[in-house]
This record gives structure tokens, C-alpha cells and sequence, in this order.
């Protein structure tokens, strides 16, 4: 038998060179779009202001920060092609006959073509806020205005511990949140495309056009609801991140993240039963 690592490191490769050119591509793009707005308003005027005072950065200086902001702005881009991508990459990797003939169970070999997508995920998060916080390092090292604005912002900025301590807690549990229903998002692609094949191929009424069609839209129906309740849970979470004055509002947090594990483990297990039976290679 082959191990749960080994199969997990060679699809989270497959991934990442996915991750890398999608990586490529933010960059230029983000590049290009700068040179755009910039060229628009004939440079701007080589300053940022915050409150009454103003400094000047110049016209690179300038270029630095509208890089950040737009390559920050498509992060969110970057993360739904993601999506979408992974969630068809899941379902024809678990179909390829190449990965089926593997000696490993079913389940193992399930899990770590979910987890490797969900970590490659991560991955290319952390590599482009690298790239950002590398961007804005280079602004502050190379223009005296940029590095008089960052002073006087984290100057005027004191928490306390107890505050540093509630936005720390708030920022973990906004991660786990997200990092819950990355998963919860590949299990309902798993189901939907599991019990849509189930009834296609395997069922009495397989030939039935008609109730074939119903199933789907039926689940997909419920597939729409799931993720309109993900998305529910989002607006929540997001009043109250950086809202220390309401520390108990944490306990929605919790009971979210709760919510969302139970689903994982749920729809986990439901999709691993489907997959090991109703999946076959091709």
C-alpha cells in the first residue's frame, strides 16, 4: 500500500503548478491594470494624504501602493478561478483510472485530493500576500514618503492587549471559518456530482430523461441553498472581526465554525460512501 503522504505531496505538485501560473498571471495582470489607472490620471499627484497632513511619495512611490491595492483587489478573483478550477480538477482526478489504480483505500486517496486542494488553496493566499507585504517593503525601503506615512499611521495606532488579544481571536476564527467552507464547498461538488452520476447510470429510471433532469435541479436547488447559508455565515462573521467592543458576538464565531464542522463531517462522510461505490475510472 502506498502512503497517505506520498499521494497527498504528488497531487498538491499537480496543484501548485496551477497555483503558480495563477500566481503569474495576478502579478501581470495587476502590473498592467496599475500602468492603466496611472497613465489615466497622468500619475496622480504624487502624494497620500491621511487626515491634514500629505506626503509626498512621487510618481513610483505611487506606482508601489496602487500596485498593492489592485494586486490585493484580485486576490478575490484569483480565489473564485481557483474554485472553480479545483472543484472540476477534484472530480476528474477522482475519476482518472492512473489515480485509481493506486493501492490505497478509497477514503485515504478521497481525502487527499480534497486537503491537497484546500492546502494548495492556502498556499497561494500566503504567496500572494507575500508578494504584497514584499511590494510594500520595497515602497518603504525606497521612498521617504511612504516610510513617513506607515510611521504616523502605526504611531497613532495603541491597543490594548485585551484588544490585540479579541482581534487576534476574531482574525483565527474568520480563518477557520474560511478554511471550513473551502471544504464544505468541494463536498457539495462531490455529492451533487456523485447522486447526478447514481442516478444517471445506476438507477431503475436511469433511461427517464425527465426525472434525471428533476434530480438535478433539485439538487441543485439544495446545492444553492447550502451555499447561500455559507454565505450568510460570512456577513455574520465579518461585523464582528475587528469589533472588540463585542467580545460575546465571538460566540457566534464558535458556534459557526461548529455548524460548518459538523457539515464537513457529515457531507465527508457521505461523499467518501458515494465515491468508494458508485465511481468508477475512466
Amino acid at each position: 500500500m502506498i502512503s497517505f503522504s506520498k499521494v497527498f505531496k504528488e497531487l498538491f505538485h499537480v496543484k501548485n503548478r496551477v497555483v503558480h501560473m495563477i500566481v503569474l498571471l495576478n502579478a501581470v495582470a495587476s502590473i498592467i491594470l496599475t500602468l492603466i489607472m496611472l497613465t489615466s490620471s497622468n500619475g496622480g499627484k504624487g502624494q497620500i494624504s491621511t487626515g491634514s497632513r500629505a506626503y509626498e511619495i512621487g510618481n513610483f512611490g505611487g506606482f508601489i501602493l496602487v500596485l498593492a491595492g489592485v494586486m490585493a483587489m484580485m486576490i478575490f478573483f484569483t480565489s473564485a478561478f481557483y474554485f472553480i478550477w479545483s472543484s472540476v480538477a477534484n472530480e476528474k482526478i477522482g475519476r482518472q483510472q492512473t489515480w485509481q489504480l493506486l493501492p490505497i483505500s478509497s477514503s485515504k486517496f478521497y481525502l487527499a485530493n480534497i486537503l491537497s486542494s484546500l492546502v494548495s488553496y492556502i498556499y497561494m493566499g500566503l504567496l500572494q500576500v507575500a508578494i504584497i507585504a514584499l511590494d510594500l517593503l520595497f515602497g518603504i525601503m525606497v521612498s521617504d514618503g511612504i516610510r513617513k506615512w506607515v510611521n504616523y499611521i502605526f504611531s497613532g495606532t495603541e491597543l490594548s492587549n485585551v484588544e490585540v488579544a479579541e482581534i487576534a481571536q476574531g482574525l483565527i476564527l474568520g480563518a477557520l471559518i474560511v478554511l471550513l467552507s473551502t471544504i464544505l464547498w468541494y463536498l457539495l461538488i462531490g455529492i451533487y456530482h456523485y447522486l447526478t452520476r447514481a442516478a444517471i447510470e445506476f438507477m431503475p429510471f436511469a433511461g427517464n430523461k425527465f426525472i434525471t433532469f428533476l434530480i438535478r435541479v433539485v439538487l441543485l436547488v439544495a446545492f444553492i441553498y447550502a451555499l447561500s447559508m455559507i454565505l450568510n455565515v460570512f456577513s455574520d462573521a465579518s461585523r464582528i472581526i475587528f469589533d472588540p467592543s463585542r467580545a460575546q458576538a465571538f460566540d457566534t464565531m464558535y458556534l459557526a465554525n461548529l455548524q460548518l464542522l459538523i457539515l464537513d463531517i457529515v457531507f465527508g462522510g457521505l461523499n467518501i460512501f458515494l465515491y468508494s461505490r458508485f465511481v468508477e475510472a475512466k
